[in-house]
């Protein structure tokens, strides 16, 4: 009779270790989405910095272009 309590006591011991499991996983998989969204996030405002460094640069290029080669400051 004592093994079948130990056997008993065995299996809730394991059926709490997989849960814990389980939870400690979707915590994991939700930080991972955080994580992704947050790298998205910050990839997405470092192409909207390199546009707008890019219009910039053909902005002043332009501007540049208007100005007559002779009256442009030597660098």
């Amino acid at each position: 009779m004592k093994e079948n309590g130990d056997i008993t006591k065995a299996y809730t011991i394991n059926e709490e270790q997989e849960a814990n499991d389980i939870s400690e996983t979707s915590d994991n998989k939700e930080q991972e989405d955080i994580g992704r969204q947050e790298f998205k996030l910050m990839n997405k405002k470092s192409l909207m910095q390199n546009r707008k460094q890019l219009k910039l640069s053909r902005f002043n290029s332009r501007m540049r272009a208007l100005i007559p080669i002779s009256e442009r400051p030597s660098y």
